[in-house]
């Protein structure tokens, strides 16, 4: 169950931070103008934080965890 839940968090953070994306394209300065580069900047920062890093972090942890108890884990 823990495995299972930290890959639906994973899975979460993956997705919303791919459709981030196109929607901040498109209120950049080269789709509707609505923010400015430096926010816009800021948002893509976030998006790859929350996209790449974010869920390398729990999922990272909990191997640690089971591997502490040695557990056999298979990759």
């Amino acid at each position: 169950p823990v495995i299972i839940s930290r890959l639906k968090f994973c899975a979460s953070c993956f997705f919303a931070a791919w459709t981030c994306y196109p929607a901040l394209w498109l209120l950049s300065s080269q789709g509707l103008c609505i923010m400015t580069d430096f926010a816009i900047d800021l948002c893509y920062l976030i998006a790859d934080v929350l996209g790449k890093a974010g869920c390398l972090l729990p999922a990272c942890a909990g191997a640690v965890r089971v591997l502490s108890r040695g557990s056999c884990v298979v990759f």
